[in-house]
């Protein structure tokens, strides 16, 4: 069972009280995974069996970074800036019971700071990270600009 914030219970104490000679079972889960691409290196990742795991760590497992997919800025200037701005845009491609396939979009800086914005992911999602369209420009921009002359020379 998961359960929101927000969300009222379904369910009251009386329905969840054990007695004595009570038993539990919890069966395991069968291997589930989701899937990775976009910025990520694309992949399959086993979906832990006891915890939900949320669209930044699903980003995190992936080996990918919340700000960015090589983990920030690259300090490299000399051969250019790399990628400073990161991407904050995440599309979850989920299908639907009926086999429909609905597209989800999660903003990352929202997602960061709010848990409401941190979309639960289920088996069988593909998680994509993207730039959005200010962010590419930027970044190109950085990268055109010759950044040489703020570093020393060493003579």
């Amino acid at each position: 069972m998961t359960h929101y914030p927000g969300m009222p219970l379904t369910f009251c104490p009386e329905d969840v009280v054990l007695h004595d000679g009570d038993v539990v079972y919890v069966e395991a889960r069968k291997a589930e995974f989701f899937y990775v691409g976009g910025l990520l290196d694309g992949g399959q990742i086993p979906l832990p069996r006891d915890y939900s795991v949320d669209i930044l760590g699903a980003i995190a497992l992936a080996n990918g970074a919340v700000n960015g997919p090589t983990g920030g800025a690259s300090n490299n200037f000399t051969t250019g800036p790399g990628n400073i701005v990161p991407p904050t845009k995440a599309i979850v491609s989920r299908k639907n019971a009926d086999g429909s396939i609905v597209l989800i979009e999660v903003d990352l800086r929202r997602a960061l700071g709010d848990p409401n914005e941190r979309l639960i992911i289920h088996p069988g999602d593909i998680v994509m990270l993207k730039y959005r369209p200010h962010e590419i420009m930027a970044n190109i921009g950085m990268n055109i600009i010759n950044f040489n002359f703020l570093i020393p020379s060493g003579n």
